[in-house]
């Protein structure tokens, strides 16, 4: 659902669980010699995937990637 107190927390106080379409980033961070990816499990669901998250209003691509890495 987000992060509490985030833009997309905000909005699903709103909508509930309706569609919503929010411009976000996701990095794909591979090791020197290769054969390794970096990967993060979900809090909600346990799902393995690569690091990623919603932009908050007037943040950059390049500045929301950085916060989902970090």
């Amino acid at each position: 659902m987000g992060h509490i107190g985030s833009y997309l927390w905000k909005i699903r106080q709103h909508l509930g669980s309706q569609l919503v379409l929010l411009p976000g980033a996701q990095v794909l961070v591979l090791g020197e010699q290769g054969g390794h990816a970096l990967f993060q499990r979900r809090v909600d669901n346990g799902v393995w995937e690569l690091p990623a998250g919603g932009c908050e209003p007037g943040q950059s691509f390049r500045t929301a990637a950085v916060a989902e890495f970090v």
